[in-house]
């Protein structure tokens, strides 16, 4: 598989086989690439009207992700409203489940119900590769398990059926043959 270059920063987007890769831990040495891709992401992330992004949505198949926090989720320090969070694992998940609507960025048009606990705890490490944990909740939580997901190698297209994927792809194809989707 092939990635852009350093530097360079681009949504990528379904049927890239890119976004089926599962990505590695970050170490040490990767928070200056962390550092570099992060504000490219959130301008991504935000001109697409997202709240989370992977980096393995941007061709780095690194364990970390970008999100827009207002409530619970640890903030990272320089850029207001946003969480850097590298390597998370899932520590505690409650059993109270809750299903709603999510998209994806690299689904253009993809907005399906899934059921996700409604608060979790996360370990993680933070941009000065310090180990934290932190208690997500509603939409944040929901988000944080959603890009997890991205660092599996597991799209939201797979949580739904047979049907609906296939419904997908034919809507996603026509509405690229018509420019109506321009990623």
């Amino acid at each position: 598989m092939s990635f852009l270059p350093a530097g360079i920063y681009q949504l990528i987007t379904y049927p890239s086989e890119i976004l089926y890769q599962f990505s590695s831990d970050c170490t040490e040495a990767d928070l200056p690439l962390i550092q570099e891709a992060m504000k490219p992401m959130m301008h991504i992330m935000k001109a697409h009207n997202g709240i989370g992004l992977s980096g393995i949505q941007v061709g780095i198949p690194k364990r970390f992700c970008v999100m827009l926090t207002k409530g619970t989720a640890p903030k990272s320090a320089g850029v207001e409203d946003l969480a850097v969070i590298i390597n998370p694992t899932l520590v505690e998940e409650e059993a109270e489940k809750v299903i709603a609507g999510e998209g994806c960025l690299s689904l253009p048009m993809f907005n399906e119900q899934i059921e996700r606990p409604k608060q979790v705890t996360i370990a993680y490490r933070d941009m000065q590769y310090i180990e934290r944990k932190a208690v997500f909740e509603g939409l944040e939580a929901r988000c944080i398990l959603h890009e997890m997901d991205h660092m599996e190698g597991v799209i939201q297209l797979s949580k739904v059926g047979p049907m609906k994927q296939e419904m997908y792809k034919k809507k996603l194809q026509k509405n690229r043959k018509y420019g109506k989707i321009t990623v």
